[in-house]
């Protein structure tokens, strides 16, 4: 029996894979939907914990996995050996295997009390001391004389080390015999064996700082175990350290690791109570772990609308596939098979599908972490990559395994619904298409209602300020998500109602093809449903998406270059004159800042590698206006060359920057000042005003300028924190103060010089560089961000997986519709039809569902960006948030679709327009 069984087995193994043969193109599209569906719900998991455990231990205290328990007897009462012993088994053995890490480090510490010592010879006192052991620490100090450890000399003295400051202090020497005697107890003989100091003071890896033992007297621990053995309660201190080696811990392990740590935490109060842990990792570990959590979360929210198209897809391919293996499922149980059968054939099949998905995001996973690990920006992988090891976890495993179950849940449900079918049931399927569940429920004006009691709340909160963390509130894109999910469904309710009217239109005329077109839309919408939704929902959120992408990598670049000013800011030395005088009464020195000498800047407009160079000076200044005095920042600048170094968008001013220099040039003290001032004192072009600017602490003399332009914005200065800022030409101030004032260069380098050529020029004429600041390195910096990246990354994926499931799924399904038209199309050409007539009615009803898709894919995802984008800072509000809507991206999305939509249509109306009529010739002769 056994054997029957086993064959059994096999036989229904054997037919399951025959089913797959016979229908091999649409279970290879279901194998890439959920091959796509579980690479990314593995891939989320595998970026966050690779990219964030080469980062653990630098968010970590140092050492970073480091726990020190401390006992003190001043405050729970002096402990015995037995106590400390169990203390000790706890802590190094118990706590130790409970958190399961490599030990790197391992100190204890025991004081047996205070004791009094003196001079054995000369009997004078040296105060008291803390005698005491520790172990564990011999590589943190050296033994500067003498030798450690030792035994007791041949009078029983026992062997004594102690700091070198006591030799300092007390004229201590190794060799000198001291009595040593605990309060109330019996005086003991001891000799200092050795005298140490601390080879690094703050080396972190001290149990206490070395200034701690300065009054500790250190002997064996077996001495003093031996010393104290006979005394109640002798140990009023008790200390562990111990450092970990989790080098190799990684950001899946850390809730292990603090479960590990809470459970070896009360293992050790219940051996010693009283006892407190002082330091460990368990904070850091937790912080950590919240962003981690926080950026998964980001992600998911990502990825999410995404993983909603791979499953419709799954859904809408699994859903031929087993229409397409229906008649046969509904002739085994006509034939005696039960539906237990049926069904388990159906569960082999697709257990054959999800395991070779997930072998496949096996591989593929890694690859796509490190592709994400290093996006540089939408849709550009670029980058120095981020991720060093991508290890398979457990949780990993896990999160992939349901997805690829979640994935073929749809395809198991429809067989499960088909299994119920006998063939007198399956006579009785209507074939007129149903109205869609979602459309029964009204789900469509649900998610409406939603989304915009969500813009509501966004309008009323005045945004969101997303610069810091894009995705840290859910509405940022969970919001315009359903935003442009709920009007698809809308518009899905609404197309056949508008088909229907253009059809009556139609029908009084005598386009045929149009008309057949049209009435085959109303009539069977449900064939097309699931293109049309894939279409203008991906459409929608593709353009979103990109737009929202792209906004966020133009603001991060316009942010960095707004903090930087220019290509390259040079931040100079300043060389000051100084003068010395000395006060009568006390005889004191001073020395006073009397100028400063101005560093070389023409020769750097002698340097190949420079284009233009402009000095920037930021001085405080007063401004004098309708009887007030504004405080306020006066730039000085050379209008020569500051139109061609610095970073000024067109949104900075309302007149061009170019044209206000211009008329410095004829106005030597003239001034642009910020427009925000100017309007609410009334300030006009052409009108004078007096300012003064601070300098060698001290305010100089009042300067008449001619006001000749207004400005906004201006790179570096942030006008909130002022109450006027003005730009004026540098020389007149330097005239003013009597001295050149301290400044820096900001410069435009030339088209082929790198950072590194300038730094080479600038060290051969020994220009005086404090440091530099350039916008690359920044943008680099905030762009290797593991969020940043991630965020960009996971974008850039899930629109090109968008884009290309949405093309395989209207290709699948405009083939199988008009696979279901076959028969009536090829009646048509017997009746005289032509094959142009038909080649037209296909092109006419492709071209239908692609301008009703792509149309509405437009219009929504247009109107998505254009009520949620502007809510979302991404700038922090320095410089001006502007939106960037990616017509680049979606353009080019219209021409892949437009392009593989045209091709289907032309080769399915060539197809049909030949073989129909000779299956029709053929049904004729039967």
């Amino acid at each position: 029996s056994d054997c029957r069984f086993m064959f059994r087995i096999f036989d229904i193994i054997g037919f399951s894979l025959e089913r797959i043969r016979q229908h091999l193109l649409l279970v290879f599209w279901v194998l890439v939907g959920i091959t796509i569906a579980v690479t990314l719900s593995l891939s989320l998991p595998l970026y966050v914990d690779s990219v964030y455990s080469g980062i653990l231990e630098s968010r970590l205290d140092n050492p970073p996995y480091a726990y020190r328990y401390r006992y003190l007897g001043a405050w729970n009462g002096n402990v015995g050996l037995d106590d400390s012993t169990a203390a000790t088994a706890a802590i190094e053995a118990q706590f130790v295997d409970t958190i399961g890490l490599p030990v790197q480090q391992s100190v204890r510490f025991i004081s047996g009390g205070t004791w009094s010592a003196r001079m054995t010879e000369t009997n004078v006192p040296l105060g008291t001391y803390g005698l005491s052991t520790l172990s564990g620490s011999d590589e943190r100090f050296t033994i500067t004389e003498g030798q450690y450890p030792a035994e007791a000399d041949e009078e029983g003295r026992i062997p004594l080390l102690l700091p070198e400051t006591m030799l300092f202090g007390n004229g201590i020497q190794v060799g000198d015999n001291l009595t040593i005697q605990r309060q109330g107890g019996q005086p003991v003989e001891a000799y200092v064996a050795a005298l140490w100091r601390p080879i690094n003071e703050i080396d972190p890896l001290w149990i206490f700082p070395p200034r701690f033992f300065e009054q500790e007297m250190l002997i064996p621990e077996e001495t003093l175990i031996e010393l104290i053995s006979e005394i109640d309660d002798p140990i009023d201190e008790l200390a562990w350290f111990l450092v970990f080696d989790g080098s190799e811990v990684r950001t899946s392990e850390i809730d292990a690791l603090l479960s590990a740590s809470t459970s070896g935490q009360r293992a050790v109060d219940r051996a010693l109570p009283g006892i407190r842990l002082t330091d460990s990792p368990d904070d850091g570990l937790q912080a950590f772990n919240a962003e981690v959590d926080a950026l998964t979360q980001q992600l998911f929210i990502i990825v999410l609308p995404v993983g909603g198209l791979v499953l419709y897809f799954i859904s809408l391919v699994a859903g031929l596939l087993v229409t397409r293996q229906q008649a046969e499922d509904v002739k085994l149980r006509s034939r005696g098979m039960s539906q237990t059968n049926v069904m388990f054939i159906h569960i082999l099949m697709w257990s054959f599908i999800v395991g070779t998905a997930l072998g496949l995001s096996l591989v593929l996973s890694p690859l796509l972490v490190q592709l994400i690990g290093q996006t540089a920006s939408f849709l550009d992988f670029t980058g120095v990559s981020s991720v060093n090891e991508v290890v398979i976890t457990q949780e990993a495993l896990m999160i992939a395994i349901s997805a690829g179950l979640i994935a073929a849940s749809s395809g198991l449900f429809l067989a499960w619904r088909i299994t119920q079918q006998n063939i007198n049931s399956l006579k009785r399927v209507s074939r007129v298409s149903s109205r869609a569940w979602w459309q029964r429920t009204y789900l469509d004006f649900i998610v409406i209602a939603l989304s915009a009691y969500a813009l509501y709340t966004l309008f009323t909160q005045d945004g969101i300020d997303a610069a810091e963390s894009p995705f840290a509130n859910p509405l940022t894109f969970v919001a315009p998500t359903l935003f442009a999910l709920g009007l698809t469904l809308l518009f899905l309710r609404l197309l056949p109602i508008v088909l229907t009217i253009l059809a009556r239109v139609i029908g009084v005329t005598s386009n045929i093809p149009l008309l057949m077109a049209l009435r085959e839309l109303t009539r069977n919408i449900g064939r097309y449903r699931g293109t049309l939704i894939m279409t203008a929902f991906t459409l929608s959120l593709v353009g979103f998406t990109a737009s929202m992408a792209s906004t966020l990598d133009r603001s991060l670049l316009d942010v960095v270059r707004y903090q930087v000013g220019a290509e390259l800011v040079v931040v100079t030395v300043p060389d000051a004159q100084t003068e010395q005088s000395q006060d009568e009464e006390t005889g004191e020195t001073s020395e006073e800042v009397t100028g400063f000498n101005a560093p070389p800047v023409l020769q750097l407009l002698e340097l190949d590698e420079v284009d233009y160079m402009s000095r920037v000076g930021l001085y405080d200044a007063r401004l004098s206006v309708t009887g007030r005095r504004l405080s306020g920042l006066a730039i000085g600048i050379d209008r020569e060359g500051l139109g061609g170094v610095t970073f000024m968008r067109d949104d900075f001013t309302d007149v061009p920057l170019g044209n206000m220099l211009n008329e410095l040039a004829d106005n030597r003290t003239g001034i642009i000042i910020n427009k925000q001032t100017a309007e609410e004192y009334g300030i006009a072009i052409g009108q004078e005003v007096r300012y003064e600017v601070q300098a060698l602490g001290e305010w100089q003399s009042e300067i008449r300028a001619t006001v000749v332009g207004y400005i906004e914005y201006f790179p570096t200065i942030n006008p909130n924190d002022y109450e006027f800022f003005l730009l004026t030409s540098i020389q007149p101030i330097f005239e003013v103060s009597g001295t050149p004032l301290p400044f820096n260069v900001w410069l435009n380098l030339d088209e082929n010089a790198t950072f590194e050529d300038i730094q080479t020029a600038l060290a051969e004429i020994e220009f005086p560089v404090l440091r530099y600041r350039e916008p690359q390195a920044l943008l680099e910096q905030a762009q290797a961000e593991p969020s940043r990246r991630g965020v960009l990354g996971f974008l850039s994926v899930g629109f090109v997986a968008s884009i290309v499931l949405t093309l395989i799924g209207a290709v699948i399904q405009s083939t199988a519709s008009f696979s279901a038209q076959s028969s009536q199309l090829g009646s048509l050409r017997a009746m005289g039809m032509s094959g142009f007539s038909v080649r037209l009615y296909i092109l006419v009803l492709q071209g239908l569902i692609a301008v009703s898709g792509v149309g509405s894919g437009t219009l929504i995802g247009t109107g998505t960006t254009l009520l949620f984008l502007p809510l979302f800072d991404f700038s922090g509000g320095l410089p001006p948030y502007i939106v960037r809507v990616a017509w680049d991206e979606i353009a080019l999305v219209y021409i892949v679709f437009g392009a593989v939509l045209l091709l289907v249509a032309l080769f399915l109306s060539l197809v049909l327009s030949r073989q129909q009529l000779s299956r029709v010739v053929k049904l004729g002769n039967i």
